[in-house]
Formats: structure tokens, C-alpha cells, sequence
């Protein structure tokens, strides 16, 4: 299998929506701007089920740029208490502790894949005979 086939199939998964979450999660984890948010009011308030909230609030910058709406990642727990944040793609993120092993994960399969790839192509023909 060829690297345009590995590539392609790379677009594929990216565009069959599978991909696309996580990696702009883990975009936003890593690279995101960071912020403070204060989250104002969730729609469920239901403390067992913290994390599945669709939480509203205002967040501030580093530069000092103050913007508001829907904050992904906290819940009820976090309501009127400052929540450090990653500004990213869709708005800020706070990510739980427990979330990042899915960020880190798949790391060391595209690094094996990319050895496997680099050493294929490094690799010096045999002479024949």
C-alpha cells in the first residue's frame, strides 16, 4: 500500500466526521489560547451528571479580549467559580483530567505508522540475482 493510499485514507476518516472532534479537541488542548471563564448558568443542573451540561458563561483572554456563550467541558459544579480554559475552533474548552488519555492515545500508532513509512522508503533496493 502505497503513501497516496494511506494519505487518502487519512481524508477519508478525517471527512467521515470520525476524526474531526477529537482532533480539534486535542488541537484546542494543546494550542488553544488560554482563558478564564466564568460559567454563569447550565441547563441541567442534575450534580451526577455534571459534565453533560450545556453551560453558558463569559470568558477573558490573556490580551484582555472578553467574549461570552456556550463553554464546553464544565458542568454544574462549575457554576459562579473560574475554570481555566483553551480558546479554540468552536470556543473555550476546559478539558477533565480524565479526558486526556483520548488526546494522547492514538500518538504512538501515527508514530509507528510513520516509521513504518519512513523505513519503507529508506530502505535500499536488493540487486537482483
Amino acid at each position: 500500500m502505497g503513501v497516496a493510499a494511506w494519505i487518502l485514507g487519512l481524508f477519508a476518516f478525517l471527512a467521515s466526521g470520525l476524526g474531526v472532534g477529537p482532533v480539534l479537541v486535542g488541537v484546542t488542548a494543546a494550542v488553544g489560547e488560554p482563558a478564564k471563564a466564568v460559567v454563569e448558568h447550565c441547563a441541567n443542573t442534575d450534580r451526577s451528571r455534571s459534565l453533560q451540561a450545556d453551560c453558558e458563561g463569559t470568558w477573558v483572554t490573556a490580551d484582555g479580549a472578553r467574549s461570552s456563550g456556550h463553554i464546553s467541558g464544565v458542568g454544574s459544579r462549575d457554576i459562579d467559580e473560574e475554570v481555566p480554559v483553551r480558546v479554540g475552533p468552536f470556543g473555550p474548552y476546559k478539558m477533565p483530567v480524565s479526558a486526556y488519555w483520548q488526546v494522547y492515545a492514538p500518538l504512538p500508532a501515527v508514530g509507528w505508522i510513520g516509521y513504518l513509512l519512513a523505513r519503507r522508503r529508506l530502505r535500499k533496493p536488493r540487486p537482483a540475482g
